[in-house]
This record gives structure tokens, sequence and C-alpha cells, in this order.
């Protein structure tokens, strides 16, 4: 039922898929999905991890950009009523595509779909200026380097592992927490890259030019929508901006590629304006189970400041999506307090 459950919302994504929950379950002990039937039959699931003090966060934070109450139409059930059910006092989210009663700190949610009349020739017309940048960069990769390959089902482990050394390399030099650290996080990786039998399964596309490795992305993909998780990029190949080229070859033959929506995220970066041709809001806030929507931690409502208070309130809430133990959330702080200040 779940996953039929799945064709009534606009914006699929393998992120809801209740084989990503299976996959999370095998990384993380906390993981649980709670089920709720309303007084006319109707279902809802809501996968989540279970934190101390009977709190919860959305299956596979960090990783799960998107996230939501999965229900049939008109469940008279809301995430209070199923966290009032099982006995959990909260459910903190940060990527909802409901509101759930929140109107107030939404983000921009990035979306490239390319199917349906929306052809890549399109985005190419509307960001005219970047486009023959990158057909430029195009050329001169393939004049002084050789041919350039795209890969978008590259099984190659090597060429995965070498991905994540880049990325881990890349969260040390720029002092962001490293999502890659955690042996959940590990597992959740390797999982995703062998699985094979699944509807939804881990995706590894790559840029090569005459044989080497130049930029890499890894994420889920499902129903021809692909989420990545993890981007890198060879830094002796930085002049040619390969990360980016990596995008615009893809882009410019998803649905040849059996791709017909890439989702972008969340994040406010420069490229993604880019590549988007369409945008829908996600939220973020606290839920309670009494229909309480007051987030009273202190780091919750730094999160939402701007200036060094409301860095340290997303740093602090990016280490607690990813660490488990609260050692592990202290010994992150530390660390980001030390390339902070």
């Amino acid at each position: 039922m779940w996953i039929n459950l799945l064709g009534q919302y606009r914006w699929h994504s393998p992120l809801l898929h209740p084989d990503f929950a299976l996959m999370m379950s095998r990384c993380r002990p906390d993981t649980r999905i709670i089920i709720g039937v309303d007084f006319d039959g109707r279902r809802a699931f809501l996968p989540v991890h279970i934190r101390p003090g009977l709190v919860c966060r959305p299956i596979g934070a960090a990783f799960s950009d998107l996230h939501d109450l999965v229900a049939e139409d008109s469940c008279a059930l809301s995430i209070a009523d199923l966290l009032h059910g099982v006995g959990l006092k909260s459910y903190r989210f940060f990527a909802g595509l409901s509101g759930h009663g929140l109107t107030e700190a939404q983000a921009s949610h990035f979306d490239a779909r390319l199917h349906e009349g929306c052809a890549f020739e399109q985005l190419r017309v509307s960001n005219a200026k970047n486009f023959k940048k990158f057909g430029r960069l195009a050329r001169k990769l393939a004049r002084e380097i050789g041919d350039v390959e795209l890969c978008v089902e590259d099984a190659d482990t090597m060429c995965f592992q070498q991905m994540l050394e880049w990325k881990q390399v890349q969260f040390a030099d720029s002092g962001r927490h490293d999502v890659l650290e955690p042996e959940w996080a590990k597992k959740l990786m390797e999982l995703g890259h062998a699985a094979s039998d699944s509807e939804i399964s881990g995706r590894l596309i790559t840029l090569r030019a005459n044989g080497h490795l130049l930029a890499a992305e890894f994420g889920l993909f499902g129903a021809g929508v692909f989420h990545p998780w993890i981007a890198a990029y060879n830094t002796e190949y930085s002049r040619y901006s390969p990360g980016i080229l990596l995008m615009y070859h893809l882009f410019s033959n998803m649905p040849d590629n059996g791709i017909w929506r890439y989702d972008l995220g969340r994040s406010d970066a420069g490229y993604k304006s880019t590549f988007a041709n369409v945008f829908f809001p996600t939220y973020r806030g606290l839920l309670g189970a009494n229909g309480d929507q007051v987030d009273r931690s202190i780091m919750g409502r730094m999160s939402n400041m701007s200036g060094l208070a409301g860095k340290v309130g997303r740093r602090w809430e990016q280490i607690v999506l990813c660490e488990i133990s609260r050692k592990d959330q202290i010994k992150g702080l530390l660390r980001a307090a030390g390339k902070m200040f």
C-alpha cells in the first residue's frame, strides 16, 4: 500500500519509498516506522529515527532532503496523532513537503525536470551565458585532456571509494561537518551502492576524460528520479570545473539515460538556480504530540537567526542529524568551533 500511495505525491522521491526505510533499518538501530489507521481505515506511515528523550527525526537524516507523512488521501491522522499514539513527544523536521500548519522558515527546493516538453534546450536558452561558458569548458577539456565520457551507472568500486575520499577531504578543508564519518553513514553508502534488486538503488555517475576520473556523484535512483547524496571532483582538474561539467553532460542527455527528474535539493548554491527549472517550498519546524509547534530549544531558535548565532545553530543541527551518541555530537561541535573561531 505504501508504494501505491507514492503516486499521489507530486514531488515523488526515492527518499519516500519504503525500501529506503528498510535500507536505513540495516544501518541504524533507532529506525522505526510509525503506522496509524483512522476510524475509516485509512492508513498513514511515518518513518523516523527515535532519539533520546522520546523525540524523533526524519528517516535518513542527514541525507533525507525530502521527507513527510505518507498517508492515504483524506486520512484524518496527523503527525501529532501518530506521535501521541506511540508515546513520543515531538518530531523535528527540516525538509518537509507539507507545512503541517507551519508557514515560516520555509526554503526553496530546486528541481530539474526534463520531460514532457521541459527539454534541455529550454534550460540552455534561459541560462544562455552560463551554458555558453560550460560549452567552452567542455571543448577545452576534450581538446587538452582527451575524449570525455559520462557514465550514468558506473559499477567501478574503486571510483566509488575515490569519490568518498575526495568528499571527506573537502569536508576537512571546508570545516563543514563530515557526514560520511559515522559508521551508519558509511554502511548506508555501501548498501546503496550494492543495491540492485530493489525498486530504488544507488547510482554512481562519473565523468572521465581520456580515462582519467574527473568527477563523480552518488545518490538514490528510482522511477526515473535521481536524488544525489555525494558529489566530489579531482582537484587536479579544477580549472575545468569538472563537477559542473558532469552535470552539464548529464542534463544534456537526461531523458536518454532514463532520468526525468534530478533533485537538486535545498541549499542556495549558485549552480542550482542555473540548472533548475522547477522550484517548490519545503518546511522546517517542530511538531509536538500535544499539537505544540513552538521550538523552545536554544539551538532550534538560533538556527533561524542570522549571523554567527544562526551559523552555530545550523551547524549543531547538522551534527545532531549525523551523530547518534552525545559523545560524538560534542566532539563534532568542538571541531566546528575550532574552525569557526
